[in-house]
């Protein structure tokens, strides 16, 4: 990601004039077909949640990382930002939770500063039960019935 959006760097506008287009093209693709992956245009932020657990926060304007989000102790699945661009939500399935984020623009040191970010809600998620099999429920006999073979009936 950040091989990405260092060719989107103000400091080299020949770099940037000719990424432009395609960076943009790569970036609305991998959005699309990536849940860990969100932009938000307001704000032009770009969240990328890693199977470790923290969240990278990049400035798509500045091409630089812009915070660290940490709190998922493992693979971040999802992430999605409000319609404002103040708050994102995430989501691990390996420590089950969701978290949401703020991450508006939070004051002037914090901003040039970059730095970590904690959650400002946690919700602890139950783990998904699979359901049971209606051939589980009756023991061995049912599955036994099920692979035994009809007889033939005359003419058959």
């Amino acid at each position: 990601m950040q091989t990405l959006l260092k060719c989107l760097d103000p400091n080299d506008e020949q770099l940037r004039k000719n990424s432009t287009q395609l960076i943009s093209i790569i970036l609305s693709t991998m959005v699309k077909s990536f849940a860990m992956i969100a932009f938000h245009h307001e704000t032009q932020r770009l969240a990328v949640g890693t199977p470790g657990g923290p969240i990278a926060i990049y400035d798509v304007r500045t091409s630089q990382k812009w915070k660290i989000l940490e709190g998922h102790q493992r693979n971040v699945l999802c992430v999605e930002f409000d319609q404002k661009g103040n708050l994102l939500a995430s989501y691990s399935a390996a420590d089950l939770s969701l978290r949401l984020w703020k991450v508006g623009n939070t004051g002037f040191f914090q901003t040039i500063m970059g730095g970590t970010g904690r959650s400002m809600k946690e919700i602890k998620l139950d783990p998904i039960q699979a359901p049971q099999r209606a051939g589980a429920l009756s023991g061995s006999r049912g599955r036994q019935r099920s692979n035994q073979l009809e007889p033939r009936k005359n003419g058959a």
